[in-house]
């Protein structure tokens, strides 16, 4: 009876671990974009923002092993803008990233984690006071998942950029990848 049971047990686990293998990250290029919501907070003497607007990207990667590949891209991070200060405050935000990306396959869906750097153009601009352009570079992280449908992945992620200026600058997407 004790061989049975682990027969049983073997048949129910061995197609899931089949199935498993099958999705995991294909070596390669892929291109992808995705949609999604810009938190900056600025919480200093002078200022205290903390505004929220839709930003989008679009990217490109390689997979060199199943665990590991690269990945570049444009981000716009929208135009968060506030009215408070009895001076309206606008930020445009954009930049360009590269990222080391490490993956995990759990079945149809793949885990990352990835960190690398993004080199932004920052334009302020205060009503009555003018405008300031910066250009910087910070240390950029995420974590997300991608759910793999033939060629092509949902995929759902949060970033978040270390600027020594912003107390808080994420992006959370939601996009479409497409293996090539």
């Amino acid at each position: 009876m004790i061989i049975s049971r682990k027969m049983w047990m073997a048949t129910l686990v061995a197609p899931a671990l089949s199935f498993g293998s099958a999705h995991a990250v294909e070596l390669g290029p892929y291109v992808g974009g995705s949609v999604g919501q810009t938190t900056i907070k600025i919480d200093d003497n002078a200022i205290d923002f903390d505004k929220s607007d839709t930003g989008w990207k679009l990217y490109a990667g390689y997979n060199f092993l199943p665990w590991l590949g690269v990945e570049g891209g444009y981000i716009d991070f929208g135009s968060p803008s506030d009215g408070s200060f009895g001076n309206n405050v606008d930020i445009d935000l954009t930049g360009w990233e590269a990222f080391v990306v490490g993956s995990l396959p759990v079945g149809p869906v793949d885990l990352f984690v990835k960190a690398g750097g993004i080199a932004a153009k920052v334009d302020v601009h205060v009503s009555g006071f003018g405008s300031e352009d910066n250009s910087d570079e910070y240390f950029a992280y995420g974590a997300g998942a991608a759910w793999n449908i033939g060629k092509f992945a949902i995929r759902v992620e949060a970033e978040g950029y270390d600027d020594n200026d912003v107390d808080d600058l994420y992006f959370l997407s939601a996009g479409v990848t497409y293996r090539l």
